[in-house]
């Protein structure tokens, strides 16, 4: 079993190009938001679905985290 975590929230807009690529190469997008701000649920839909769609990804999955 081989994975790649691609932390994006950090990331340069020169990284754009290889994390688009990595989408396309993905068995699985995992989109990750805070249950505590509202607005990281928000730019999933404002920004990554659009964003994936784009790219013709299909295969998503959501993640809520709650930090304590």
């Amino acid at each position: 079993l081989r994975y790649i975590i691609y932390d994006s929230h950090n990331s340069r807009p020169q990284d754009k190009v290889k994390l688009e690529d990595e989408c396309k190469k993905a068995d699985v997008v995992v989109l990750t938001y805070s249950c505590e701000r509202l607005d990281t649920l928000e730019h999933i839909s404002t920004y990554w679905l659009p964003e994936l769609r784009r790219l013709d990804v299909s295969k998503i999955s959501y993640l809520c985290f709650v930090w304590a």
